[in-house]
């Protein structure tokens, strides 16, 4: 330690390996007992041209690549307090120098900000108040709280997500933060009001030009939304991302508006906006997400037209399962969970679809899994008559529709109908979402004359009546229909269905027992 005296101020400097001593600080600032690191810290005052003000320069080494620069300063009255001006950190890289505040430059191949964020917040409790001690000491943490931040780092961690290759700046606003950031999973720049300003759990504002969200950080965001990793309430969203991937899915542009409605544990969290968009298709979604002490709920209204329903299959992992098609589904639906953890078994809610001109092509229902069933590939080898070429490579229709409920992950249809060139299919029964098994009754109705299966098409299926009913009319009006109408029974694993070639014994007489069922 030197100790000098200049213009009838202290300059000390004080040198030091800090063997003997641990920090107990995230990396690259820790360190054990019995290691060595290298520190120098210097005081030296400045000159002023204001004869009442003093000014102090404090620097600060650490390890190799650690150093600190600061200026504080003080009117020249006795027992005034010190005030910091200025300062500048760096690691692997120059202190910077900022006009006022603090101001971070970080060049490290790993760095994790909440630990740091922790780390920071456990100093300043220790320190007191957050102000300027009774004694004249300045508040430790103002030292080490910056308003500024440049960060390099291939690998950091900051809100329990892991960014690679991360470039990211970050200024401290009024109301909170402002940052810009370019890496692997996100390029783009965004905003974060605090919760002192803005009401609940605060509110995140972005605009990315690319959002990535991996498979492997999908449970992450669902635990930061709920408030377990990060906030004990829900935040506000308002982010728009013109290229969002999610879970390897390249999905376009995507535009979320979601505010808090609620704290404490009956919090609500509302979906007021939610737009995925590509040229395949757009989805426009508003939902809510009611948090419990020990349970959530999830509800969603949307509505997805669809300019190609093959290309788009193609985007959500269905690849090569059908050719073309355009149309709308629409309906509610509400599980137990995030809405990022989609829960079969507690599904509920009901759809409507239609969709028109497209063609399912022939893919291994193994891949293509309830579109394996719905594209007939495995009927051909059980028809007795020569329908081979409506079906062998892949059924196209002119039209599809259908309605449908959903009960703990259980579809039911009482009126599937799709039309193609030589038949119109009908289906009924329902569709285990969970288990991926299906219990449905197929018909194929062949073209009895020219728009002979227009003319089914538009009549069937009327839930109220049934498949049943409206098969055993049509019989009656048109015996031959039932000599070339083929009724399957398709159960077990979508993977690897079970097909049932069923006899039809429906007789008129049945007609009026239908009608008398009827409400």
């Amino acid at each position: 330690m030197q100790l000098r005296i200049r213009n009838q101020r202290p300059e000390i400097t004080l040198d030091s390996t800090l063997a003997g001593l641990a920090l107990d600080f995230p990396a690259p600032l820790g360190k054990m007992q019995a290691e060595i690191m290298p520190m120098r810290f210097t005081l030296s005052p400045l000159n002023t041209i204001d004869p009442t003000l003093q000014q102090d320069e404090i620097r600060l080494t650490l390890g190799r690549g650690m150093g600190a620069r600061y200026v504080r300063q003080r009117i020249n009255a006795k027992n005034a307090l010190w005030k910091l001006v200025r300062g500048g950190i760096g690691v692997n890289l120059p202190p910077p120098q900022p006009d006022n505040g603090v101001a971070l430059n970080i060049n490290s191949p790993a760095l994790n900000v909440d630990a740091w964020r922790s780390a920071v917040a456990a100093l300043s409790g220790e320190s007191g108040s957050g102000g300027d001690s009774a004694s004249g000491s300045q508040d430790l943490s103002s030292f080490v709280t910056p308003d500024n931040i440049a960060v390099r780092s291939a690998e950091l961690t900051v809100a329990d997500r892991v960014l690679s290759n991360a470039v990211i700046g970050a200024s401290r606003q009024r109301n909170g933060w402002q940052f810009n950031v370019h890496s692997d999973q996100a390029i783009g720049h965004a905003s974060w009001d605090d919760p002192w300003f803005e009401r609940g759990a605060g509110k995140f504002t972005a605009h990315f030009t690319s959002l990535v969200i991996p498979e492997s950080e999908a449970t992450d965001v669902t635990e930061i939304l709920s408030g377990k990793k990060t906030s004990k309430e829900l935040p506000g969203l308002d982010i728009v991302a013109d290229n969002f991937d999610l879970r390897a899915m390249r999905l376009g542009r995507m535009e979320l508006t979601a505010t808090n409605a609620g704290q404490g544990p009956g919090r609500e969290w509302r979906i007021s906006k939610l737009v995925i968009s590509n040229p395949d298709a757009t989805l426009r979604a508003t939902g809510k997400w009611l948090v419990s002490t020990n349970d959530s709920q999830s509800s969603l209204s949307y509505e997805l037209d669809i300019n190609d329903a093959g290309r788009f299959l193609d985007r959500v992992g269905f690849e090569k399962t059908l050719r073309g098609g355009k149309g709308r589904i629409d309906g509610d639906i509400s599980w137990k969970g995030s809405p990022t953890a989609f829960d079969f078994p507690t599904l509920a809610g009901n759809l409507s679809m239609k969709i028109t001109s497209g063609q399912f092509l022939k893919a291994d229902p193994g891949v293509a899994k309830l579109l394996g069933v719905m594209s007939l590939q495995s009927l051909p080898r059980r028809l007795t008559l020569d329908f081979r070429d409506i079906f062998t490579e892949g059924f196209a229709f002119d039209s599809m529709a259908s309605t449908a409920t959903i009960t703990r992950g259980v579809l039911r249809t009482d009126s599937f109908k799709m039309r193609g060139v030589n038949a119109v299919v009908l289906m009924d029964g329902t569709v285990d979402l969970n288990d991926e098994t299906q219990n449905l009754n197929v018909v194929v109705i062949p073209e009895l004359n020219a728009g002979g299966a227009s003319v089914v098409y538009g009549l069937a299926v009327n839930p109220v009546i049934g498949l049943g009913s409206f098969l055993a009319q049509l019989f009656l009006r048109n015996p031959l229909s039932q000599v070339l109408t083929q009724e399957y029974q398709v159960t077990g694993p979508w993977k690897d269905p079970v097909i049932k070639k069923v006899t039809s014994k429906r007789k008129p007489a049945q007609v009026e027992a239908d009608k008398n069922n009827q409400p």
